[in-house]
């Protein structure tokens, strides 16, 4: 954005998806929803909430190049993915709103041991959660969750 005129430009557009649900719920496409970004050495990393019906495991995180604005999924098969956080070298936390939207399930952190490694759920009930830090120091992960007004943190051993 320029300051002095409020001017700005597009770096990147994340496209529709084809809804695999379709025709029985929802249109034939479904929206990407950015709802965060974490800059990683080079690369944005761009966790993609999807419009209704909130398909499960429609959900990733992108990597976008920095100099380029090319991108890519970089943690697929998500679902309501919220935030991301980078730990270690190339380990991951990912945070998603809910694990089931439509059928009202609570959301959940997940841990990556690497972008394509099996995730484990380290926190499977939290209610809206919408950001989470990392303190460095103790390792604590802090979680916001917007319906409860409230911060958990969770120690990661």
């Amino acid at each position: 954005v320029n300051i002095g005129n409020g001017q700005f430009s597009t770096f990147v557009t994340f496209p529709n998806k084809p809804n695999p649900l379709f025709p029985s719920l929802g249109g034939p496409f479904v929206e990407p929803v950015p709802d965060n970004i974490r800059i990683v050495g080079n690369h944005l990393l761009v966790p993609l909430l999807t419009g209704f019906p909130f398909v499960q495991n429609l959900s990733e995180v992108q990597i976008v190049n920095l100099p380029s604005g090319e991108r890519g999924t970089f943690i697929p098969n998500l679902t309501s993915a919220i935030d991301v956080l980078r730990v270690g070298g190339n380990m991951y936390f990912t945070l998603e709103f809910s694990a089931n939207q439509l059928a009202n399930q609570p959301g959940r952190l997940k841990f990556f041991a690497s972008p394509d490694a099996a995730p484990v759920v380290v926190v499977s009930n939290l209610i809206s959660p919408t950001s989470m830090a990392r303190d460095e120091t103790t390792g604590f992960i802090f979680v916001t969750e917007i319906s409860t007004g409230r911060i958990i943190r969770v120690q990661i051993l």
